[in-house]
């Protein structure tokens, strides 16, 4: 499965031109770990924000007039009261729905009745709707809070599952999805966390997150693999991404002028 998800990639590449100003990448692939870096190579935390303030690429942006991308679809929500239903009549066993609901970011917790919600916010960029939305779910359907992850998504606790199409509902209007959160899917494409303003990243390369996101998002097989599959992009070789200890791994470099990745496999995260 690993190797099928592999050959379908180079499809980014198409995928990634098609949005304005983003030149076609190649792919170097490149089995050599990622190089050891020094402790201190990468910037302090104070370096790092005065470098973002202002900063050419975001200056004299109007950034309330910028559109975030939308992940997700209203027939997911539909899909998954269906499939509720249908287990609750009997129709369907639990371990087919369980299979199911975890690759709807629905996971069942030790309590009774509760269950996590894990919102998929893939390479980590959240407007002011879509943070309206995740404290809606907080405040109207779980405790008040949700944690982030690692993977840069945002998950909720003690969500009653007669409340979860209400969940899924007002996430949808705001673009955000739990489509493939959880489960032995091809989890949340996660970026370094200065993409997009990081001075020392020769590009941006959400545009190529995005477009893998959108590869595998609802693409069948992402949701039939025996183990989740994670996916990293870093824009330079920092690697703030930690692109080495996922299955697959992105680094933006320029060669002979020319955009592309070095590209690492086989991560143990």
């Amino acid at each position: 499965d690993g190797a099928r998800i592999c050959a379908a990639l180079p499809a980014v590449v198409d995928a990634g031109i098609e949005r304005p100003g983003v030149a076609r990448a190649h792919l170097e692939v490149d089995g050599v770990a990622v190089p050891g870096r020094r402790a201190d190579h990468r910037p302090s935390r104070r370096a790092r924000v005065a470098r973002r303030e202002p900063h050419p690429r975001i200056e004299g942006i109007d950034m309330a007039a910028v559109t975030l991308p939308r992940f997700s679809d209203p027939r997911d929500v539909t899909e998954f009261v269906a499939k509720l239903e249908a287990f609750e009549k009997g129709e369907i066993g639990p371990d087919q729905f369980r299979a199911y609901r975890l690759t709807r970011g629905v996971y069942g917790q030790r309590q009774e009745g509760t269950q996590m919600i894990r919102v998929k916010i893939p390479f980590g960029r959240l407007d002011e709707a879509s943070l309206k939305a995740l404290a809606d779910v907080a405040d109207r359907w779980s405790r008040g809070f949700g944690h982030v992850t690692t993977r840069q998504n945002v998950q909720f606790h003690f969500v009653k599952m007669t409340d979860v199409e209400a969940v899924m509902s007002r996430l949808h209007e705001a673009g955000l999805t739990t489509r493939g959160a959880c489960g032995n899917s091809v989890r949340s494409v996660t970026a370094c966390e200065l993409a997009e303003v990081c001075g020392t990243a020769p590009f941006d390369v959400t545009p190529y997150a995005e477009a893998i996101t959108r590869l595998f998002l609802r693409h069948p097989l992402s949701e039939t693999l025996p183990r989740k599959f994670k996916i990293a992009f870093s824009g330079c070789a920092n690697d703030c991404a930690k692109a080495a200890i996922h299955d697959l791994g992105f680094i933006a470099s320029v060669k002979d002028g020319e955009k592309g990745f070095k590209v690492v496999a086989g991560g143990g995260l």
